[in-house]
């Protein structure tokens, strides 16, 4: 059986109990379900943390969307809907290998900086299911992930947790990752900054308007868990406040700037562009 690190505490997964967003709007939509006795506890410890209900067994009418408690992972189901498949974090599979293997030359590592320097510390201010956080560390950075959304932060631990289970990840997961569920705007403007990363990364969620973004199906159920980054050009002050480096803001190939702001320098690649901001520290 895999067990999650979540809801006990470890020192790569701090979780305030004040970090419930995301949720008020979309409480009466969302339960939490277990499909598996054994996990029965740590079901319970999620839903009350989360403020949900726990239904057992496959009962779930009347609700939007659901977190699944499997033998094996959490994920995230929307019960409307089965044009897809769950959705939950995985970061230790074929594609994360293979961008691991890249190097430090691919797009998203030369845009940190990575093909000049050694290990950087990285902040991924939106880390989302933690997948691009994930290859940065295996490229040998230091990355903190962010969350402040609580059921993704779940899922996201849940990932994080059966990576490390894996003996050929799981000894640089433990020294190089690090989980910590808070607004980021407040987290890099707090005592953090005494401290502050090189390099902040932000994949805010794209603007509904884009087709392409929304291409995924999954991301609609991502949108209507977490809701669009309305406060994305403070996020972007914020950073550029924090990081000792570089910004760098990953955006649809031929999407806008992050609040019509021009960066400094691109690194482009089929699925992504990355805009890279210079930070006067780093000047």
């Amino acid at each position: 059986m895999v067990t999650s690190c979540w809801p006990s505490a470890c020192r790569h997964c701090s979780t305030p109990p004040s970090c419930n967003s995301g949720l008020q709007t979309i409480a009466q939509s969302l339960c939490i379900q277990v499909l598996d006795d054994s996990r029965l506890v740590e079901a319970e410890g999620l839903a009350e943390t989360l403020h949900l209900p726990l239904l057992k067994g496959a009962q779930s009418q009347g609700f939007l969307f659901a977190l699944v408690l499997t033998e094996s992972r959490l994920e995230l189901q929307a019960l409307s809907e089965n044009t897809h498949g769950p959705i939950y974090s995985s970061l230790w599979d074929p594609e994360i290998r293979r961008r691991i293997q890249g190097g430090r030359r691919q797009p998203l590592a030369r845009a940190c900086g990575l093909h000049r320097e050694g290990a950087l510390r990285i902040l991924d201010a939106t880390a989302g299911l933690g997948r691009d956080g994930i290859v940065l560390a295996g490229l040998g950075c230091r990355v903190t992930l962010l969350e402040r959304v609580s059921v993704t932060a779940a899922l996201l631990r849940d990932g994080l947790s059966r990576a490390m289970q894996e003996p050929a990840c799981r000894d640089w997961l433990s020294e190089r990752v690090a989980i910590k569920e808070l607004d980021a705007i407040e987290y890099m403007r707090s005592d953090a900054s005494n401290n502050p990363d090189e390099v902040v990364y932000l994949d805010p969620m794209y603007p509904q308007g884009n087709k392409t973004a929304l291409a995924k199906k999954e991301m609609r159920v991502l949108r209507a868990i977490a809701g669009d980054d309305e406060d994305a050009s403070q996020l972007l002050d914020a950073a550029l406040g924090y990081a000792t480096q570089r910004v760098v803001v990953k955006r649809p190939p031929n999407g806008t700037y992050l609040a019509g702001r021009e960066p400094d320098h691109q690194s482009s690649g089929n699925r992504a562009r990355y805009d890279v901001y210079f930070t006067r520290k780093g000047r």
